[in-house]
């Protein structure tokens, strides 16, 4: 599978970001708030 990275997930990032970790692909994540207020 391929590694993946995002940068800034936000509201339609994370939902990509789950989809692809379901599927099996290796995912390197940053965001500059991991938890949203």
């Amino acid at each position: 599978m391929a590694k993946v990275g995002f940068v800034g997930l936000g509201i339609m990032g994370a939902p990509m970001a789950g989809h692809l970790i379901d599927a099996g692909h290796t995912l390197y994540l940053y965001d500059i708030k991991p938890v949203p207020a």
